[in-house]
């Protein structure tokens, strides 16, 4: 039998980091083209070996992580805890893919999730919403010192899950996430949306 593995941000959870900075800091986000690229400076595109990346994979807390960014993006520390929040505060659950969990819950059909997710989000993110527990298990990057795309992730996953790669139906929304997993064996999809991922779950026969 297939097993299904979710991502979280921007797959199970709403995530739109323009907007977030947008709101965060106005004055250099006037327009789309400056709010993207704005955007790019905070996060550098959540990157190995950029500041969140750190925080992702636990090496980090959110004071050692405001203590990185603030001299680089020349705001004060205070601003960047403000903004380390305000991302929480904007991972709120999709519906639409909430319903798909439920559903493959009630067909029995095993299900996990792999998400890069930092400490101290992954502890209020079990608190907040009691959903999580219709998986299975789940890996917190945090919780492991890895993140993804590292092989090393998939191969954990692997073991703690007990899955088989090719009976294995992954979403996520980062295409090297996707690459990554693909590249074990598994069936990864990119994830755009809840209609299109019903419909993956559809062809592979999870539901009917």
């Amino acid at each position: 039998a297939m097993k299904v593995v979710w991502d979280f941000g921007a797959v199970v959870f709403h995530w739109l980091p323009v907007a977030v900075v947008s709101a965060w800091w106005p004055e250099r986000c006037g327009t789309q083209e400056a709010a993207q690229a704005c955007t790019r400076e905070v996060f550098q595109g959540f990157a190995p070996g950029s500041d969140w990346a750190g925080f992702d994979a636990g090496q980090i807390d959110e004071h050692g992580l405001a203590a990185l960014m603030a001299p680089r993006l020349d705001r004060s520390e205070p601003a960047v805890l403000a903004l380390i929040e305000a991302v929480y505060q904007a991972l709120t659950p999709d519906p639409a893919v909430m319903a798909l969990i439920h559903r493959l819950r009630e067909a029995g059909v095993p299900q996990h999730f792999l998400t890069n997710m930092p400490a101290p989000y992954a502890t209020r993110l079990e608190q907040d919403h009691p959903f999580l527990g219709d998986f299975d298990s789940g890996i917190f990057s945090a919780r492991v010192g890895i993140i993804k795309p590292s092989g090393a992730m998939y191969e954990l996953a692997e073991r703690e899950f007990g899955l088989s790669p090719a009976r294995t139906l992954f979403f996520d929304d980062v295409a090297h996430n996707v690459e990554s997993a693909c590249e074990r064996g598994w069936q990864a999809v990119l994830f755009t949306g809840a209609a299109s991922a019903e419909q993956a779950l559809r062809t592979h026969g999870l539901l009917a």
